[in-house]
């Protein structure tokens, strides 16, 4: 009998060493594979920031600094060294950059099967909208005082062509302009994105803007020309444009056109319903400050 129990003993010891492998091989995939995941997180951190800021300064006609950008986003939002990032694609004709991280992952346990390091990267792409040809743009402009107090959210907020509360420190509305800026074509959006600044009132409650034309741009994000000074009168009176106000528009009322059955404003009030999204400002030194359009499409 004890020479049995010697012998059972002896059993054991080999199923313990080979179940070790397969346990060693578990090991190595709970804490090795957990690193890795934890570098691709920050990585993706640093493809993701990287690629806005690249798409930022290129909207603002700076690309020159791009590769710089991406390497050092990535250094800043890896926690470690051996990180590194770098432009792969930037076509400016389509005002897209590709930014792509990578590092070496150095493992703990996955040695033992055989498997010492992995290479580990992320990528990214932003795109910039160009400000010299941005759909959707009403010729319909709003004094800074009306957007001002605006909060991003998914409820439905109202803007007034014309309001005597809101004025600001000047005549912020013309005498029979209503804030219609002149149209470009039958479309009923503005010709250009304004970009020096002031732009030419068209006198009258909606030039060019008839109801059919106004109602393709409901439900859809549009981007309203904000001012905060105005000159001249009639036909001589302009606006000193200094942003846009994004906003998916919800409704409208003018002088024979309206939208929906009940639209937000009634008899001689102009005005334009919508939820806000974000103000775009023509130039980061803007006093009314805000960032060019950038965002994330992978």
């Amino acid at each position: 009998m004890q020479r049995l129990k010697n012998n059972d003993r002896g059993q054991s010891g080999t199923i313990v060493a080979i179940l070790m492998v397969p346990l060693m091989a578990m090991l190595a995939l709970a804490i090795d594979v957990g690193a890795m995941h934890l570098d691709k997180q920050q990585l993706q951190t640093g493809a993701d920031a990287a690629a806005l800021a690249i798409a930022q300064d290129c909207a603002h006609n700076d690309c020159s600094t791009a590769n710089i950008t991406a390497d050092s986003m990535t250094k800043a939002n890896f926690h470690g060294d051996g990180a590194s990032g770098t432009v792969t694609a930037l076509n400016v004709s389509d005002r897209t950059v590709t930014v792509q991280t990578s590092t070496i992952r150095e493992h703990w346990f996955a040695p033992i099967i055989g498997i010492h390091s992995t290479p580990i990267h992320a990528t990214a792409v932003a795109q910039w909208e160009d400000q010299a040809s941005v759909a959707g743009t009403l010729p319909l402009a709003f004094s800074w005082c009306a957007l001002d107090g605006l909060e991003e959210s998914a409820s439905q907020q109202v803007l007034y062509s014309s309001d005597n509360n809101c004025r600001g420190s000047g005549p912020n509305t013309i005498p029979g302009g209503f804030g219609w800026l002149t149209p470009g074509d039958s479309t009923c959006e503005t010709l250009t994105w304004v970009t020096e600044g002031w732009a030419k009132s068209d006198p009258g409650n909606n030039p060019s803007c008839n109801t059919a034309t106004l109602r393709q741009f409901i439900g859809q994000q549009v981007f309203l020309p904000i001012f905060d000074a105005a000159a001249g009168q009639g036909n001589n009176g302009r606006y000193r444009i200094i942003g846009y106000a994004a906003v998916t528009l919800t409704g409208y009322n003018f002088s024979g056109a309206s939208y929906p059955a009940s639209p937000p404003c009634s008899g001689s009030a102009r005005c334009v319903s919508g939820i806000f999204h974000r103000f775009v400002a023509l130039t980061e030194s803007s006093d009314t400050s805000g960032t060019a359009v950038v965002t994330l499409t992978e």
